[in-house]
This record gives C-alpha cells, sequence and structure tokens, in this order.
C-alpha cells in the first residue's frame, strides 16, 4: 500500500469511530417500544414498571446519565398526578442502603412529571443526604449527583388535605402519605409491609 492509501484507511476509521460514539451517546431507549432495553434489578421491578407506564404512553424516556467518579441513573417519567396537591415538589427518601431523590414537577403544557435521582448507599456516599434541598436547573451536574429540580425556588405550599405519590423503588411500590408539619416540611409515613428496613422521607417546598 502507499502512504496515501494509508492515510485514507486511517481517515475512514477515525470517521467510524466518530460516528459511532455519536450514536452511543444520543441513544435514549423509547420505553413504549422496547422497555426490555432497560435494566431492572429483578422481574418483578420489569412488572411494576410496566404496570406504571402501559397505561401512560407520554412515559417515553429514561435516561442513563454518568458522571466520570459514580455512574447516576435518572429516570423522567410522566405519570399524571391526579391526586398530587402541588405544582413543585421534591421527595427525599432514604434506606440503610439506597438514597434518592423524587421531584414531582408541573410541565409546560400542565402534565405532571416524576424525576427521579438515584444513586449509591448511604454507607459508601454519607455526604449525599447532606446536599438535599438544593433545586437548580434540571439535569445540571452539581457534586456527587445530579441535582434535578427547578430553576427559580418554589413558593410556599399549603398541604391542608392527605395526598398520595406514587413511584417505583426497585420491586416495590411505595405509597407515600403527606402530614403537615409547622416548619414548613412534610414528613412522610411509608406504607410499605414488604419492606424489612424503615424509610425515611421528607419533602420541601
Amino acid at each position: 500500500m502507499t502512504l496515501a492509501q494509508h492515510w485514507l484507511i486511517g481517515i475512514l476509521l477515525l470517521l467510524l469511530g466518530i460516528w459511532l460514539l455519536w450514536v452511543w451517546f444520543s441513544f435514549e431507549p423509547d420505553l413504549t417500544k422496547n422497555p426490555r432495553s432497560l435494566q431492572f434489578a429483578s422481574s418483578a421491578a420489569y412488572t411494576d414498571f410496566l404496570t406504571l407506564a402501559k397505561p401512560n404512553l407520554e412515559a417515553r424516556r429514561l435516561r442513563f446519565l454518568k458522571q466520570v467518579d459514580c455512574p447516576i441513573f435518572v429516570e423522567i417519567v410522566k405519570l399524571g398526578f391526579r391526586r398530587l396537591v402541588t405544582d413543585d415538589l421534591q421527595v427525599e427518601l432514604a434506606t440503610d442502603k439506597l438514597a434518592f431523590t423524587v421531584f414531582a414537577l408541573k410541565g409546560t403544557n400542565g402534565e405532571r412529571m416524576l424525576v427521579a435521582c438515584c444513586q449509591g448507599s448511604l454507607r459508601k456516599n454519607p455526604t449525599w443526604v447532606n446536599e438535599f434541598g438544593h433545586l437548580c436547573q434540571l439535569n445540571q451536574v452539581g457534586g456527587l449527583f445530579i441535582h434535578l429540580g427547578v430553576t427559580n425556588r418554589c413558593h410556599g405550599v399549603h398541604l391542608s388535605c392527605t395526598c398520595s405519590i406514587h413511584l417505583l423503588s426497585g420491586s416495590r411500590l411505595i405509597n407515600l402519605l403527606t402530614r403537615q408539619d409547622n416548619r414548613l416540611a412534610w414528613l412522610f409515613q411509608v406504607l410499605e409491609t414488604n419492606l424489612s428496613t424503615p424509610i425515611s422521607a421528607r419533602i420541601t417546598t
């Protein structure tokens, strides 16, 4: 081969590599077409997910975002919170093994959206819990996890009635009931019979 042919082959391989990287990082699975393209902890988790997502075809995207140090699983699922009484709120959940943040947001066209941020264990990342409560731009990477929320602070809201939020955690469907607190924060009582370890939850506005 001549030198020019070597250069041509090298350039073609480089372009092929760039195209493959673009395809890899731009891929977003469509849950309504192929939910099994995602990884679930168990078959029960997959069944629970279908129970939530199937009746609502707006639940289309689950995106995997990765940081250099620690991979983060972020799911954005539109579920239509009919019994949710606030437009913007933040829910914090923690067990001895897992911690994640859930935001219920109101979309521009009026739909409800559940945004969940999940990472690691509390024992490995104890500072992660202390990072809660800071709302910033959606998908902005900060610290050990991705902050999910809104760009401006939510105004104070009054949760006078009991409402429920359904979210998927592993193979369990957890129901949270709100209780009003005098400090403009609301504590949750978790109704989960199959859970061996206690879960603490808090909602802030």
